[in-house]
């Protein structure tokens, strides 16, 4: 179980680079809406990837812990999407408010499994629960229109960000002590 928690305190700062281009991502969403959904499946296919690529290195990373299979199948899983996303934009886009949906109820989803792995994680439990809420939201109410799917998106990113960089900075406060009291 220590081994397992230092593990995943170490890379602290992948919590952090991937909040920050939640963050970022929606903010520019908030900023460009009709542009943002034109170019919905190309950046959400480079974002998805990216973060696919960022969770696979978690996982495999972390072997040997509990939890590393299912950070394997949402790494690969954001691959798949962020392939199709890139390659196949006007299939993206007529398909998008379910792709969307389900890439974000899944991280959501990640976000609420390491409430298990540290102390007091009801901040975490929030920004999953938050995250999981907007994903249904797009996936399940389509009436929106593009402009709403692009703007509760953006609110989905800048929670994801804001939770993940909290994540991020308490794992390396975790990680910090752990480094100078061992």
């Amino acid at each position: 179980m220590a081994i397992e928690f230092y593990s995943n305190t170490k890379h602290w700062w992948m919590f952090l680079l991937r909040g920050l281009v939640f963050m970022l991502v929606g903010v520019y969403m908030i900023s460009a809406p009709t542009q943002s959904y034109m170019a919905l499946s190309l950046l959400f296919g480079i974002l998805i990837l990216v973060t696919g690529a960022a969770e696979l290195g978690h996982a495999l990373t972390n072997r040997h812990s509990r939890r590393w299979k299912w950070r394997l199948v949402v790494g690969l899983i954001d691959l798949v999407l962020g392939l199709i996303l890139i390659f196949n934009i006007s299939l993206s886009m007529a398909v998008m408010p379910i792709l969307v949906g389900i890439w974000l109820f899944l991280t959501g989803i990640s976000l609420l499994t390491f409430a298990t792995v540290i102390r007091n994680p009801m901040w975490l439990v929030i920004g999953g629960v938050l995250t999981t809420i907007v994903s249904i939201l797009v996936m399940f109410v389509p009436s929106f229109g593009a402009v709403t799917i692009v703007m509760w998106t953006a609110l989905a990113f800048l929670i994801a960000g804001i939770f993940n960089g909290l994540l991020a900075f308490r794992l390396k406060e975790v990680n910090d002590y752990l480094n100078n009291h061992s």
